[in-house]
């Protein structure tokens, strides 16, 4: 007869769960720029890690909102001066805590209880 052990099971059953949460979970991740639309800020890009069990495979995030400084290179003269995202680019992006639907940069009304989703995503930075 097998014994059972309710603390292993119980450790055992509330470490997945923890595990399953902290993967709904984006916070931030280096993605590669496919394209970047320069009228409106936006790039379209793809986060860049990848894994074998196909958990986070890397999906294509349209229209993500590029951060002034992410525009931004140090010169030669040591001065910032704008330079545009190209295709292949790494930059950094982070995901916003609620939905961005409705924000045009300022005050704006949530219109789901989506959180840090990768539909919203924005570009705060370049490697």
């Amino acid at each position: 007869m097998t014994k059972i052990n309710l603390q292993d099971t119980f450790n055992n059953i509330f470490s997945e769960h923890a595990k399953n949460l902290k993967r709904q979970i984006n916070v931030g991740e280096m993605a590669r720029v496919n394209s970047f639309n320069e009228a409106k800020k936006t790039a379209d890009v793809t986060p860049l890690v990848d894994d074998d069990d196909g958990y986070d495979k890397a999906v294509k995030i349209n229209s993500c909102p590029v951060m002034s400084a992410a525009l931004m290179k140090l010169n030669h003269t040591n001065h910032y001066v704008y330079d545009a995202l190209k295709p292949g680019m790494v930059v950094f992006i982070v995901f916003n805590n609620r939905n961005l639907d409705n924000f045009e940069g300022g005050s704006y009304k949530k219109d789901t209880e989506r959180m840090h989703s990768m539909n919203d995503a924005v570009i705060v930075g370049r490697y």
